[in-house]
Parts: C-alpha cells; structure tokens; sequence
C-alpha cells in the first residue's frame, strides 16, 4: 500500500482522488491489523481530499465517514462515533438514495454506537431497517446481511429482550450451518478446518445466549443440543464419509489417488519432523501441503454426495430421545467462551445437556467457569488418580515430589462436572456422554462421590463422540479376523529391517514380563526402552482369540513395522501395544475461544501425537531411513490414511494414546481422531503412561469378557473393576493409577 501512495503521489498530486481511494483502502487494512490510532491519522487525510472534490465522490466521502465511525467506535468513544455515522448517513442518503446497501452498512454502525451508549430505543430501528434493505438488496449468503443478522441478534440480546433476538440467533446460525454443509462437500479436510475456524464465533454466540436465557425459555436447551449435534466431529464425520465412499465404491482411480494421498502424507510427516529449516525444506513442505489439499479435493468431489453424513447432520435432539431405551440418559457437555452480548468475555463456560425418555426438553445445566473447573480439581485428579503409583505423585518435569493420599480422591472434580448432573439421571443406569475441554482427556468414571462411589460403579458409561451416534445403523460384524502388534525391536538395523519386511509375520512365542515397567517415553530424544511386556499381552489376546475361532496376525520384534500397521486392510480387531507418545504445544486463540492453528503444514496437531514401531531408534538417532524403509514413526496425521473400514474394535495399549489438542467441537486433535476417520468404530486408548503388569491382566479380562458376549464398554468397565481389586491385594489400597487408564470411545 506505501507503494501505490507513492506511486499515485507522484503520478497525480497530494490531492487527488486517486491518492484518497489508496488511503482508504490502507486505513481498512490498518484496522483489520488492529492499528486504529494509524488507521485514523489516514482516514481523515482521505476524507480531505474527498471533500475538496466535489460531489461526484460523494459516495466515496460517505464511505470514508463510515470507517471513520468504525475507527472512533472500535476505540470506544461511542459519541464522536455516533457523529461520524450520522454524516456517512446523511451524505450517503443523498448520494446513493435510500436503499442503498452501503448506507444499510452506515445505518447499523449508527446503531451499533447507539447500543454502546444504551440507546436502545433509537438503535432498534437502525438495526431493523439496515436488515431490511439488505435483504431486498444481497443474495441470503452475502457476509454483509449476515453480519447484519447477528448484529440485531446481538442488539437485542444485550437489551435484554430474548423474545426479539431467538428468531434473528437462529434464522443467523440455520443459515452459517446450511452455507458450511454446503461448502464442505468439495473441500479437503484442511479447507474445511479453516473454514470451520473462520466461522466467527457462531456456535459460542448461540450457547451464551442460550445458556443465559434457557430459564425463561425451555426450548432453547433443545436447540443448543441440535446445534451440537451438527457442530461434533463433522469434518471428521465428512472426512471418514469420503473415504468409505470412496473404498466401498471400487473406483480404480480414486483407490489409486488414495494410495497416491497417503505415501504423500507420510513423506509430508516425515519433513515435518526434521531438524532442517531452511527455505528450501519449508519450501519443500509448502509444495507437497498443497498437493495432499488438491488430492483431497478431488477425492472430495469424487465421493459424490456425504449421504450418510449428511443424515446424521439434520438430527435433532427428539431423535436421540426416540433411541434411548428406558433406563438411559443422553449427555452432551460442551465448553465455549461466553458473549454478553456487547462482547466475548475471558470467561468459558461449561454446560450440560441431559436428555432422557421422559424429557419435554433437553435440560440445560450450567456447570461453570472453566477457569475454577479445570484448576483445583483437575490439578487433584491428575495428581491422585493419574500419577500415583505408591504414596507419593510423580513430580512435573522440574518440580519437587508431594506426598498425595494413597486412596481415591476426585471429589472436587466430582462435585465440579458430575454431581450438578444426579438430578436429571435420576433412575438412570446407562448414560451416553459425549464431552469437552479437559474431560475428553481424562477417564470420568474415575470421579467419586462424597461415600468414595466411583461413577464406573453406579453407571454404565458409554462414551462417544456425539450422541448423534446412536442413530448410526448397527452393522453387525461377523468377520473373526485381528492384527496384533507388540514389542517392536526400537533399536533395528537397517540390514535387519530389510529382512524384516519380506518376511510375513513373527512368531508366537513370548518373552519374560517385566512388570515394573512403563510404557512412557523420555521425549527428549533418548534411545526408546523396550517392552518385552506387551509381547506377552499380545501373545495372551492371541491365545484367546484362537480359542473362539478368530483368525489372527501377529507382529512382534523385528517384525513389529510401522508398514505392518499401514498394511491392514479392515480386519475387525486391531491391537497395538508399543511406546506411544504426545507433544504439549501452546497455541493463541482467536476472539472467539478457538484455537488458532494450521497455519502452515508442520504446525498440524496430529503431528504431535503418535505410535513407535520397529527401528524407532534410528529415527530418534537422527537417521534417515534407507530407501523403501519406514521411518518406525506413525503420527496421527498418517493415522487417518489407514484403511480401516470395517474395522470394529482399535486398542492401542499405550501411554497418552487419548491425548492430543482440544479443538471446539471437533474433538481431540489425535489418534482418537485419526483411527475413527480412517474408519475405525471403536477406540481404546489410555490417558497416561501404563504399567506392563496390570495393563496385560486388564487387557486379558477385557477380551475374555468381550468374546464372551458383554458388549465392548461393558467388558471394559467390569474387567476395570476386576484389575481394581487385584491391584488393591497387590499393593494394600487402591491404586487407579494401574487399572483405570483406558477408556473405550465409540463413533
């Protein structure tokens, strides 16, 4: 912009028109980069200039009064505001005529100043005749009458009349829903994050407007749950939908442009990881980002209509109420950061949404601030429950050992996110909960109540993505086929894994347990320990699985290879015991709440997350793999380019393998994440690092329970339960620590 108002300087003269349409556009700019004193300075030297050129620039004058308005508002002096607006008005009028869609613009910053002063009387029929001549004037999706939509939507809720602002809330989020269904169909999954990440605050408007008003009006609570169930997971819904199409649908070249996304998503991970920065390599990135973006955009469109997304999107909350049998709840928690109506606050906010048989509406329950939620009790949840593994916690990186109580102690955390709920699960034994923020990166039936009740004892938890899940049609699994994978030889050679990867499979025999280790990984850099223990966890599934005609492959050693895992083709167990691993990683938010992420290819989140197989060492070591070799390093984001269609059940029986970054309303950027878009119905994963001893006894329970007839979250939680006495005869008290890790999440 300094370049053009050099250039027009010279070429027509400080006062030329010419030089105001630059200043103009710079003072824009200027604001959208929040530089308002400047933006100021450079709006008036454009007003100038307009004035002395008479009337044919009048539109341009009135233009320039408006963003000057904008400047004065934004800087909260609503008064000078309110006289900068009203003369872009009063010119505009003249110049345009009374239904011109730039004076609309000039009429609702009038009003919005008007709101700043608490002039609501004069600011409503701003607001209402802006709407209308927008709407005679732009298309339903025109950026400027949707803005004017939720600005009067806005208008009224901070003027506390809730009957005048939910028809505006909600014509406003039907259409931004409607617009992304729209769009996403042709997207690839990075074009629809973004996308979902621009939206501005729509959902979090919604919730505080509802969630402030829900008393008054009941039904609100049920719209809240219908919008939730669009807003969950549905990139990765839309992403697993394209690829089952795709697959089931035998299109050569489609197949074949899968593979081709894949190998270029693991190159794309492997670049991602190196130490190397220089512009050639962030170059190099930058390329192959693009064409995995053009890869999935043509796999997009050639998947044709998400039918079977697209049907789970339109549920309503009476949807989920028709499939609960009696005896069940229905809950969605969600965590968002609360608008007043003026403003978003720093205040987020948890609420939940209970829905049984007998609901005239979903009931809404605030929990709280997030901030109070997510510190003392938390900090204590993690401190006895997931840390402990005699009398003292292990410290943070840094900081000193505390001693802790030996016994289970999540009552805060209790009485923080469960015990606001026991009133409306009043007779309720099954409770389908979909949830956010930190408890979908904690076991919640480890919470107790005040007489030391844990909620796995007085409920049976069915934890899933959405509760928009129990209306997917059961397929009912009749293939016996499982890929075990266990104690990959880290530290395998180059020559050894060449001999490795023509071979087929490992053998059955089983080392010596040891059980007093972990599967945590020192993420520094050092050499990966091994884990001899999960060989015998695998070899024990094994024997079970053949002992109820199951066909089974086994992966152990040399053989343990990431290509092993990339291999599979939908059998409908896979379980993988290795050393598993979550990178922390701070990220800024954006005025809304949401993390602000993916701003270049390395900075996806599921790259942090991931599994080590075979070789992993050398990787560790800083080699490069030889030519036609795995790097022994699968992330999340090559995760989700597996082919596990038809694949019932994944276990990863790991540590960390459920963690990953909390993206509003898409879940856990993870594994998690990556196994269920790659198909995959059921995940289980552990929330912190697992002991070899008691997490291969739990393993062995778990499938003798499930093949014999429990259905899977029943078969963990009772062989939970089970693990949980053993450990007590084993160390004198109850350890959670060793048994309670996993938790099981269904699609």
């Amino acid at each position: 912009n300094d370049t053009a108002l050099t250039d027009d300087l010279k070429a027509y003269g400080q006062a030329d028109p010419h030089v105001a349409d630059v200043l103009f556009y710079g003072a824009s700019l200027m604001i959208d980069e929040g530089k308002l004193v400047d933006a100021a300075h450079v709006i008036r030297g454009a007003i100038a200039i307009y004035q002395n050129a008479g009337p044919a620039y009048n539109k341009q004058l009135a233009a320039s009064y408006n963003t000057a308005g904008q400047i004065v508002d934004y800087s909260g002096d609503h008064k000078v505001a309110e006289t900068l607006y009203q003369r872009a008005i009063d010119i505009g009028e003249k110049a345009l005529g009374p239904n011109s869609s730039d004076l609309a613009i000039s009429l609702m910053g009038l009003g919005n100043a008007y709101k700043g002063e608490e002039r609501y009387a004069d600011a409503a029929p701003l607001f209402e005749r802006s709407l209308a001549i927008l709407a005679h004037n732009v298309a339903p999706t025109n950026p400027d009458l949707v803005e004017a939509e939720v600005n009067i939507a806005l208008f009224y809720y901070a003027w506390d009349k809730p009957d005048r602002a939910g028809p505006w809330f909600d014509k406003y989020l039907g259409n931004r829903i409607a617009q992304w269904r729209a769009n996403a169909t042709t997207m690839s999954e990075r074009d629809r994050l973004v996308t979902y990440a621009t939206l501005p605050g729509t959902f979090p408007l919604y919730f505080s407007f509802a969630t402030r008003y829900h008393d008054r009006d009941p039904a609100l609570a049920g719209k809240v749950y219908d919008a939730l169930l669009v807003e969950r997971g549905f990139v990765a819904e839309s992403g697993a939908s394209i690829r089952a199409r795709i697959i089931a649908g035998g299109d050569t070249q489609a197949l074949a442009l899968l593979d081709k996304l894949a190998a270029a998503k693991t190159q794309l991970a492997a670049l991602s990881q190196s130490n190397s920065d220089d512009a050639a390599h962030r170059s190099q990135i930058a390329q192959l980002a693009q064409e995995t973006n053009q890869m999935e955009q043509e796999l997009a469109r050639r998947s044709a209509a998400l039918s079977e997304t697209n049907t789970l999107a339109v549920a309503t909350w009476r949807d989920v109420q028709k499939a609960l049998k009696p005896g069940e709840a229905a809950v969605e928690i969600t965590r968002f950061q609360f608008h007043n109506g003026r403003t978003f606050t720093s205040t987020r906010v948890y609420i939940a949404l209970v829905v049984t048989p007998q609901s005239r509406y979903p009931q809404l329950i605030v929990l709280g601030d997030a901030k109070d939620l997510e510190a003392t009790p938390l900090t204590n949840f993690r401190l006895v429950v997931a840390k402990t593994r005699g009398v003292t916690a292990e410290p943070e990186p840094g900081a000193p050992a505390a001693n802790v109580a030996a016994s289970v102690d999540t009552g805060a955390a209790y009485e923080g996110f469960w015990k606001p709920l026991e009133p409306a699960l009043s007779g309720v034994k099954r409770v389908y909960l979909a949830s956010d923020g930190v408890l979908s990166q904690i076991p919640i039936g480890l919470l107790s109540d005040p007489t030391g009740k844990l909620l796995i004892e007085k409920y049976q938890l069915r934890c899933v993505n959405s509760t928009r899940d129990l209306l997917r049609p059961q397929r009912s699994a009749t293939a016996r086929s499982a890929v075990l994978l266990g104690n990959p030889k880290f530290e395998l050679t180059q020559t050894g894994q060449r001999s490795a990867s023509t071979s087929s499979q490992s053998s059955s025999s089983a080392a010596a347990s040891t059980p007093a280790s972990q599967r945590a990984v020192d993420l520094s850099g050092g050499a990966l320990n091994p884990l001899p223990g999960t060989e015998v966890e695998v070899t024990a599934i094994e024997k079970l699985l053949h002992q109820s005609g199951w066909q089974t492959t086994l992966y152990t050693e040399d053989r343990a290879l990431k290509t092993s895992i990339q291999k599979v083709r939908g059998p409908r167990v896979v379980h993988i015991a290795t050393h598993g691993f979550f990178l922390e990683d701070q990220r800024s938010a954006d005025q809304s709440g949401r993390v602000v992420r993916l701003s270049g290819a390395a900075d996806d989140p599921m790259l942090r997350s991931g599994l080590f197989f075979a070789g992993a060492n050398r990787t560790r070591a800083g080699a490069a793999p030889a030519a036609g070799q795995d790097d022994g390093v699968l992330t999340a984001y090559e995760a989700s380019q597996l082919n596990l269609q038809g694949t019932e059940l994944v276990v990863l029986s790991a540590c960390e393998t459920g963690l990953g970054e909390q993206g509003n309303g898409e879940g856990v950027f993870g594994l998690r994440r990556a196994l269920q878009e790659a198909g995959a119905e059921s995940v289980m994963m552990s929330m912190w690092s697992v002991p070899d001893q008691e997490t291969q006894e739990l393993m062995s329970l778990f499938y003798a329970k499930w093949l014999g007839g429990l259905e899977k979250p029943e078969a963990l939680r009772q062989a939970q339960l089970e693990e949980r006495e053993v450990v007590r005869k084993r160390y004198g008290k109850d350890l959670p620590y060793y048994w309670g890790a996993f938790v099981l999440v269904s699609r």
